[in-house]
């Protein structure tokens, strides 16, 4: 019985990974980039599944955009 339930979880995060989309960034948008503060800033990029929704939170305030 415990060798299923282990198996079954095994399963289940096998196909969350699968499932899950892929956020596609151009280029210039990379790791520990820096943005100018109090500045008007275009975020933009691209996802593999249509439809999908993509939400951007700042480590400088609690707004989300989506």
């Amino acid at each position: 019985m415990k060798i299923k339930g282990i198996i079954v979880i095994f399963n289940l995060l096998l196909i969350s990974g699968i499932i899950q989309g892929k956020i596609i960034l151009p280029s210039i948008i990379t790791n520990n980039m820096v943005l100018q503060q109090k500045q008007v800033v275009s975020i933009w990029g691209w996802t593999t599944e249509v439809g999908e929704q993509i939400k951007v939170c700042g480590s400088w305030n609690n707004d989300t955009v989506t």
